[in-house]
């Protein structure tokens, strides 16, 4: 997927599986590159109690091998993702 695709998917705010997956493979790979969950929420438009909600999901969507969440996960590694400070 293009990235102006999944940034569609995720600036939406939907509730789809899509959706989700995308935004919790998101929250996963920033939390794991270093980035603050204020940085992340702010980014994203979310509360910062809502980024570790997405993180948490996402360790368990791996442990369950979630597919989904995995090819969302899969999509996102394929990209350089980082948040500039404004």
């Amino acid at each position: 997927m293009i990235a102006e695709d999944i940034i569609n998917q995720i600036k939406n705010g939907g509730v789809s599986v899509t959706q989700s997956s995308y935004r919790t493979a998101l929250v996963y790979l920033l939390r794991t590159s270093g980035y603050r969950s204020t940085d992340i929420a702010s980014a994203l438009g979310v509360r910062p109690n809502n980024v570790d909600y997405y993180y948490n999901k996402s360790q368990d969507f791996m442990e369950w091998n979630d597919k989904p969440f995995m090819a969302a996960l899969k999509d996102l590694e394929q990209h350089e993702i980082t948040l500039i400070p404004y």
